[in-house]
């Protein structure tokens, strides 16, 4: 298909869209938001919804005469907010001698231009998966253990012992055992694929991956899903579930003014926008796709068994937690575990038996 073959925009929206799936790692391993959900939404503003949580009681009396009513508990799903902060694009011309002798295929062109976004989105999403930090990453994830690789009387047992500790804290935290992924950066693969201990199995949960993550994956091991990034910190990792994270992206609309444009979305995300025209002061023909997106972790409420209540503070708002995903320090010689007097703290030891709060 030359540049003077008649080309449908919808096609290539859709080659634009899928070119951005298959580059990208991370956004295919958390959960996918897309343009639906945008339209009239207010403040650029999105929601996802995270299931309640209800407590199971016991009859006070059994077989006696019972003379008052059980308790109905009210269920009520929460819904995490997620803000469009970015509109991400790549723009590219062809001069018309490009389109007229070098015979280029405009589906390369826009592919091209897809990888380019699909590397920018991975970077968000690394950025996502990092630990929160005021000042040099506000958009990241504080973490409510962090296992360390280097803790004294484990560190002489390899790998084996750290992913260990590292499925125990996972476990205790109340972290779904279904879809568990391991993403860690070149440091970690290569301490891991090193330890003589380790066998690992080469059946993944997700089989049908494409692209770039079917080529991050490395193996599964204690029902984990191993996956590498690059772009990761060497010495960090982070186990969690699809549901951890969670990305959006929108496609702007096409302006009336633009006779040649479309959208169109891949795999419940990368949903972009494509739009071309002729700009005869330059004798140039200009491709542009872009896409509006965000990113956030997802938080969860703890049912504390002793108060018969989800845990919650003074004023009986409920704690939110980061339970669906557990970070990993390679060259960290203690874990970070919660610690101290405050109520969060507190409460999350006396559910979970993880750290000394108290």
């Amino acid at each position: 298909m030359t540049l003077n073959t008649v080309i449908k925009p919808e096609r290539m929206a859709a080659v634009a869209a899928e070119a951005v799936k298959q580059a990208t790692v991370i956004p295919n391993l958390i959960t996918a938001e897309g343009f639906d959900q945008f339209r009239g939404a207010e403040n650029d503003t999105v929601h996802i919804t995270v299931p309640g949580y209800l407590p199971a009681r016991e009859i006070p009396a059994w077989r006696a005469e019972r003379s008052s009513p059980i308790t109905l508990d009210a269920y009520g799903q929460r819904r995490i907010a997620i803000t469009l902060g970015g509109n991400t694009y790549q723009a590219t011309k062809l001069q018309d001698e490009q389109k007229d002798f070098d015979l280029m295929k405009w589906s390369e062109i826009v592919t091209v231009q897809g990888e380019g976004i699909g590397r920018n989105l991975e970077r968000k999403c690394v950025n996502l998966v990092l630990p929160y930090h005021a000042s040099t990453n506000p958009k990241g994830t504080p973490y409510e253990v962090t296992i360390g690789g280097a803790v004294s009387g484990r560190s002489s047992g390899g790998m084996r012992a750290d992913l260990i500790a590292l499925r125990r804290a996972c476990n205790k935290i109340r972290m779904p055992l279904e879809g568990r992924t391991f993403l860690m950066g070149s440091g970690i693969e290569e301490a891991l694929l090193a330890d003589e201990k380790i066998v690992l199995s080469q059946n993944t949960s997700e089989s049908t991956a494409e692209g770039a993550l079917r080529e991050a994956r490395i193996g599964r091991l204690f029902q984990m899903d191993l996956v590498v990034s690059p772009e990761l910190p060497d010495d960090f990792g982070a186990v969690f579930v699809r549901g951890a994270y969670a990305m959006a992206t929108a496609a702007p609309s096409v302006p009336d003014s633009i006779k040649f444009g479309s959208t169109a979305s891949a795999g419940g995300f990368a949903t972009v926008r494509w739009m071309k025209d002729y700009d005869p002061t330059l004798f140039v023909e200009r491709s542009v796709v872009n896409l509006y997106n965000g990113t956030r972790y997802v938080t969860d409420v703890l049912f504390d068994e002793d108060n018969e209540d989800v845990a919650h503070d003074a004023n009986g708002d409920p704690f939110e937690y980061m339970i669906r995903a557990v970070a990993f320090d390679l060259d960290a010689t203690s874990d970070v575990l919660p610690t101290g007097s405050d109520p969060r703290a507190v409460a999350l030891t006396r559910i979970t038996g993880l750290g000394d709060a108290a």
